[in-house]
């Protein structure tokens, strides 16, 4: 069981900070948390499998600089609880040389928890609910003693099924609301993959020259939980893929290597983050992710 209790200092809005105008909030919460699964071998080969599993993130409280003003009572964010399912297979083929891992889950979120952007300042809110229904799966084959391959796959829908946020646009009026539920989940991409080869591609009495190709994609996926509505529409992120490789020597004797690698190869330009901030700076900032990068290891053991 979760026990905690939380306490926090607010000052007063005006004027110099003195004990007298300052309000001392506190919360006190408990919650039973756990996990119940079942699963069953059909073979050597083969196993299912599904569990129950309930969720407890503690509440908090906003602390740090505002920008805009709030009520005491909206320092708060409560706890949040989820509701997760998950059924699967564990499977091994081809004389142990291939594996595959799927499942598939349902999420179910009350009171989910989510940094919100109003004006130039991040908020703790919740959600009044929301659910996530995917499927993973990873996958390996050992082609030869040489080749080997990993796959992985994500699909998601997600959803927020009660949301309710302040128009930023009218960030003024406290009476200004905008439906938010039906959309899409903070970077929460439909579908998600990645690849990753390994290959030796040389080796002698010295030792032995791997090689590792991969990459991963990202389908689009929204910044904010306004997703396209009132001014929201750029703080997103189209989909792109990026492709990393690496080369390796590996001596006999492990004693050193020798590698020469580079990440996103391809130049992919792509933002990591966004944030509206038309509010207070007029523009939206974007956080760019990692340009082409080149190196060179070696490691030396003694």
């Amino acid at each position: 069981m979760n026990d905690l209790l939380l306490t926090a200092q607010t000052g007063y809005t005006h004027g110099p900070y003195t004990e007298e105008s300052a309000t001392l909030l506190s919360a006190q919460e408990k919650e039973w948390t756990g996990k119940i699964g079942m699963d069953y071998r059909l073979n050597d080969s083969l196993m299912v499998y599904g569990s129950y599993s309930k969720g407890f993130r503690a509440g908090n409280f906003n602390a740090g600089v505002y920008y805009e003003e709030r009520e005491f009572e909206d320092a708060y964010a409560a706890p949040e609880f989820l509701d997760a399912y998950e059924i699967g297979i564990k499977a091994d083929f081809w004389d142990r040389r291939a594996r595959i891992n799927s499942a598939f889950f349902y999420y179910d979120y009350t009171n989910q928890q989510f940094i919100n952007v109003v004006g130039v300042s991040n908020f703790l809110e919740n959600a009044g609910g929301s659910k996530i229904i995917g499927f993973e799966s990873e996958m390996f084959f050992a082609i030869t003693e040489a080749l080997t391959v990993q796959l992985g796959m994500g699909i998601l829908e997600t959803e927020y099924t009660e949301l309710e946020l302040s128009n930023v646009q009218t960030v003024n009026d406290d009476d200004d609301i905008v439906d938010l539920s039906g959309n899409e989940l903070i970077s929460a991409p439909k579908i998600s993959a990645n690849v990753s080869i390994d290959w030796e591609i040389f080796s002698n009495n010295a030792g032995y020259l791997s090689m590792n190709l991969n990459g991963n994609y990202q389908d689009d996926q929204w910044y904010s939980a306004y997703n396209d509505k009132i001014g929201y529409e750029n703080i997103k992120q189209d989909a792109y893929a990026i492709y990393n490789a690496r080369f390796t020597w590996f001596s006999s004797n492990d004693d050193y290597t020798i590698a020469i690698w580079g990440k996103n190869i391809t130049e992919t330009k792509y933002d990591s983050y966004a944030i509206n901030l038309q509010a207070g700076f007029g523009f939206d900032y974007y956080q760019q992710g990692a340009p082409a990068t080149y190196g060179l290891e070696m490691t030396y053991r003694y």
